[in-house]
């Protein structure tokens, strides 16, 4: 009778045991496990022409909903923040490889791909400007939103609309950087800061810089507090020449036909540096940024807006577009090459486009001006060079 109450209460115990050990099982098959994320497809050309910018793209999802991160690897060229690689200048065959990762999993996934890069069929472009074909485009406001009365002061400047053809040119990626302008002036020492001919600024030149010293951390920052004629002389100096208005509004529109801003008709600001709210007058609010850190625009130009003001080459005439020319226009009596040659002997203003981090008018048809000796904190340039 004893041994028989013992055996049932080993049995007892057993079952219980297996119940425990079950009960984990249950426990260790309802864990659950961060799911990798799946690459679906590249969107990369297999075929590829020397010296131009291809926007790189994946298509991958997480079965978790974890947000995932892209990094693009090139065996030839660079590849931007925003996934535009910049193809290699001469033909060859080039890897492309993207890392797909979720945050969570210390794998990540990867995808990879070869690309032919085929002989450019247009002249390729200098470094670190962008190849901008020769067309037609209509220049000027035709938004009904700006006819209201009190924007048609400010806008009258803008019309009548008119088809205008411009050749084709090469234009700077990005408006001349502080880095840039230095090396100008170590070579031009007539343009140091301490140096320049009162006749080419208003007093503020350079303004905030220390000696020949741009400021800290702006390196990659556009130049600002340069005159027109500043502009001019840099342009010289690189083999180049500032943008007719004509040439930088074709430019600035990208492709896109008639839009209200460079990227589209409709405000975004992921697309635009400005560092002030509407309606703030402090003028110690915001700065420039780094340029290129936003997306460029269809022509691949970044900062096109906002960000600095930027010089052109054109005189600034209220009522130029009643009689501007078809083809190539530029405002001024003397013509272009004149003003090119002799720009020191120039008076009277000139065009400024674009806008500023300290503007709201940013629209791609926004005209502005000033005297060509004068300087400001919002105001810098970027070239262009005749194809």
């Amino acid at each position: 009778m004893k041994m028989k109450k013992i055996h049932m209460f080993s049995t007892f115990l057993m079952m219980i045991g297996a119940l425990f050990v079950a009960g984990c099982g249950d426990d260790e098959d309802t864990e659950t496990t961060n799911s990798q994320p799946i690459i679906e497809r590249l969107m990369v050309p297999e075929q590829v022409k020397a010296g131009e910018k291809v926007k790189l793209e994946v298509v991958a999802h997480d079965a978790d909903g974890d947000k995932l991160t892209y990094k693009w690897k090139v065996s030839d060229g660079t590849v931007d923040a925003a996934g535009v690689w910049t193809v290699p200048r001469e033909p060859m065959n080039a890897t492309v490889l993207v890392h797909v990762s979720d945050g969570v999993n210390k794998s990540v996934q990867s995808s990879k791909i070869s690309v032919k890069i085929l002989p450019s069929s247009e002249p390729l472009a200098p470094e670190g400007m962008v190849s901008i074909p020769a067309g037609e485009f209509l220049m000027g406001n035709n938004d009904p939103q700006t006819q209201h009365i009190w924007w048609n002061r400010r806008t009258q400047d803008e019309r009548p609309t008119h088809t205008v053809y411009v050749d084709a040119f090469f234009m700077d990626e990005h408006e001349v950087t502080n880095f840039e302008y230095q090396q100008f002036v170590r070579a031009n020492p007539s343009w140091r800061k301490d140096k320049i001919d009162e006749r080419f600024h208003n007093g503020n030149y350079l303004k905030d810089w220390q000696g020949n010293a741009y400021p800290s951390g702006k390196t990659r920052h556009p130049v600002v507090h340069v005159s027109w004629y500043a502009a001019m002389a840099y342009a010289q100096w690189v083999g180049k020449r500032l943008p007719t208005e004509a040439e930088w509004e074709y430019a600035a529109r990208g492709g896109l036909a008639g839009k209200r801003y460079s990227w589209g008709d409709e405000w975004d600001y992921d697309q635009v540096h400005l560092s002030r709210k509407a309606g703030d007058r402090n003028r110690t609010t915001g700065d420039t940024a780094k340029v290129g850190k936003l997306p460029p625009n269809g022509y691949g130009l970044y900062d096109i807006a906002g960000n600095v003001w930027e010089w052109c080459l054109d005189e600034y005439d209220e009522d130029f577009y009643a009689t501007s020319p078809r083809e190539n226009p530029f405002s001024g009596a003397n013509g272009l090459d004149w003003v090119v040659n002799n720009f020191t002997e120039v008076k009277s203003n000139r065009v400024l486009r674009g806008g500023s981090w300290y503007e709201l008018n940013v629209r791609v048809a926004e005209r502005s001006s000033k005297d060509p000796l004068k300087t400001y904190f919002d105001t810098g340039f970027r070239c262009v060079k005749p194809q």
